[in-house]
C-alpha cells in the first residue's frame, strides 16, 4: 500500500469503533518496508481504533519493537501455533521457531521498559499434530512473553486448504471438549473460538483473498451493521460478506466515511433492524 492510500483509509478510523481497525491481518505487516513509517502517521486519537496480527517469523529488531511499544495501538496479535522447531516449520511454511522466539523474548524486553505498549495477545490454531502442547503454549506466553489474552481458534474451511491437511489436522467434537478441559483446569482464561456444529468438516468457504476473485454479477445483498469494508493495497474498497455488492477505490473518495454512511442512509431496512438491502 502506498503512503497516499494508507493516508486516505486512515480517514476512516474515527468513525470505527475501539480495536475495529484491522491494520493487517489475512496477510504479514511486517513484510511492508514502511510499516513503522506507517503507524507514525496515524494521528494519536485513532490509534486505539488500530491493531495488526503478526507471524513474527522474520527477524526484527529492537527498534521496531520500540516503535509498536511506542505506537499506542489497541493491541497486538501475535500468532503461536508451536514451541516444537520441526512443527513449526510445518505448519508456519518457511518458518523458523529459533527466530520466532528471538522475536519473542526481545519484544517482550522492550515492552517491558515501556510506559504503556499494547497489550499482546496469542492467537493459536488448534490442530491435531500441535494438540497436546497447546496448554503449554498458553502458559509460556503468560509467564515469559506477557500475554493478555489467549485464544484458540479452529481452522477456517477455506478453499486453499487442502483435503489431506483437513483429513491429518482438524480436531474432532470430542477432541475439542478435552481440549477445553485441560485449558480450563490451567487457571488462565482463555478464549476458545469453536468450529461450526454441523458439517464443518465438509464445508468449504472461499478463498479468503476476495480481491483475486472475479467479481461476478451485482445482485441485491443483505449488509449487516455496523458496515464492515476490506480495502486491498490498492485501495479497492469492498463490503465484507457482500464482496460482489460494490467495489470502489478509496483515494477517490473526497470523504470516505460520508461515502460510507450515505450507503447505509440509502440501503433499505429490513424488519429486524439489523441488516439492509442493499439494492
Amino acid at each position: 500500500m502506498s503512503e497516499e492510500t494508507f493516508r486516505r483509509l486512515v480517514q476512516i478510523a474515527p468513525a470505527v469503533l475501539d480495536g475495529g481497525f484491522y491494520l493487517s491481518c489475512l496477510h504479514e505487516p511486517t513484510l511492508h518496508p514502511k510499516l513503522n513509517q506507517f503507524l507514525g502517521l496515524i494521528p494519536e486519537s485513532s490509534r486505539r481504533k488500530m491493531f495488526f496480527t503478526t507471524n513474527l517469523a522474520r527477524p526484527l529488531k529492537a527498534a521496531d519493537f520500540e516503535m509498536w511499544a511506542q505506537s499506542g495501538l489497541h493491541h497486538i496479535n501475535v500468532s503461536f501455533d508451536s514451541m516444537d522447531s520441526e512443527r513449526f516449520a510445518r505448519l508456519r511454511k518457511f518458518g523458523r521457531y529459533e527466530v520466532f522466539q528471538a522475536n519473542l523474548d526481545l519484544m517482550a524486553q522492550v515492552f517491558a521498559k515501556a510506559a504503556n505498549p499494547p497489550p499482546l495477545r496469542y492467537i493459536t490454531m488448534a490442530f491435531a499434530s500441535n494438540f497436546e502442547e497447546i496448554p503449554e503454549i498458553v502458559k509460556a506466553t503468560r509467564d515469559r512473553w506477557r500475554s493478555s489474552e489467549n485464544e484458540i481458534r479452529y481452522t477456517f474451511n477455506v478453499a486453499h486448504i487442502t483435503d489431506e491437511f483437513r483429513q491429518h489436522e482438524y480436531l474432532h467434537k470430542a477432541d475439542w471438549t478435552v481440549l477445553t478441559d485441560r485449558l480450563n483446569a490451567i487457571g488462565h482464561p482463555v478464549v476458545i473460538s469453536y468450529p461450526p456444529e454441523q458439517g464443518y468438516e465438509e464445508m468449504t468457504l472461499p478463498a479468503q483473498n476476495f480481491f483475486d476473485a472475479p467479481t461476478g454479477p451485482r445482485t441485491r445483498v443483505n449488509i449487516t451493521k455496523p458496515l464492515g469494508l476490506r480495502v486491498a493495497p490498492d485501495g479497492t474498497a469492498v463490503i465484507s460478506d457482500a464482496e460482489h455488492a460494490l467495489r470502489v477505490d478509496i483515494n477517490s473518495l473526497e470523504d470516505p466515511v460520508h461515502f460510507f454512511r450515505s450507503l447505509l442512509h440509502q440501503a433499505r431496512p429490513r424488519p429486524d433492524g439489523q441488516t439492509v438491502t442493499f439494492p
